[in-house]
């Protein structure tokens, strides 16, 4: 499609992992995503959801870049199908991605406000690789995801922030990185996101580290609480993967294409 000067759009967010949802496929410029989602200058996001008629979700990070899968974007737009009164409550829904079929629903929502469970599907874990005196683990959510377990004497935050960088980078197209430990409430988790950088929530981080954190005996339960800079997700950990969390709808508005 062609671009247009003015785009209507919804500002949600998923554990403050915060998205700008567009209806529709719309042609956007690199410059013009980087500048939506920018802070200062823009409407600020950590990416875009495109939403078409067939309820596919298109994912672009903040830098313009194409994302595969998004854990929290899917809550968000299951949520905007709901409020646009597309499903009911407890109906679950399909939503086509680039990494195959995903879905789920809402269990309980205000106007504003709704508690979704995401479906993401088979989780595959891979190999343990270690990468300066560090073991990751290499776990494909739908989106490609290395894991490390952090010692008593590791900050997993500080870790996070300053190999976050290096790490994505190591593998070619890019790989999100989460550093992680165990708490007696479950699991302590940050996670720097191919394209976007360190966000508050990563979804699909979360999946990718409890299923690490089962492979390796971590955990021994099929559920367990994640607990990241923007609120608590629940993660279930079987043949198929869900997501459940708090997501919310902040405001609409229009844009003006520079």
């Amino acid at each position: 499609m062609p671009s247009t000067n003015k785009i209507n759009f919804y500002k949600y967010q998923a554990l403050l992992n915060d998205y700008i949802l567009i209806e529709g496929k719309v042609d956007l410029s690199d410059e013009q995503i980087i500048l939506m989602c920018s802070r200062r200058e823009g409407i600020g996001a950590d990416g875009i959801l495109m939403v078409d008629s067939d309820n596919s979700m298109e994912i672009i990070n903040s830098d313009a870049s194409i994302a595969m899968m998004c854990g929290n974007g899917l809550r968000c737009v299951i949520f905007h199908l709901l409020r646009k009164e597309s499903i009911s409550t407890g109906e679950h829904v399909d939503i086509p991605t680039r990494s195959g079929l995903r879905g789920g629903m809402v269990l309980e929502a205000t106007e504003k406000n709704a508690k979704v469970r995401g479906v993401l599907g088979q989780i595959v874990v891979g190999k343990t690789t270690t990468v300066n005196g560090r073991d990751f683990i290499f776990v494909n959510t739908g989106n490609p995801h290395c894991v490390h377990f952090t010692t008593e004497n590791e900050d997993p935050l500080e870790l996070c922030l300053n190999l976050g960088p290096v790490m994505e980078k190591s593998v070619e197209g890019g790989i999100n990185v989460s550093f992680a430990r165990i708490t007696p409430d479950g699991i302590e988790l940050y996670v720097w996101e191919r394209g976007a950088g360190f966000t508050m929530a990563c979804g699909t981080g979360a999946v990718a580290t409890a299923y690490a954190a089962s492979s390796i005996s971590l955990i021994t339960t099929k559920a367990v609480d994640v607990i990241q800079k923007g609120g608590r997700a629940r993660v279930s950990i079987d043949e198929v993967a869900t997501l459940e969390g708090l997501a919310h709808f902040v405001f609409e508005g229009s844009y003006h294409l520079q």
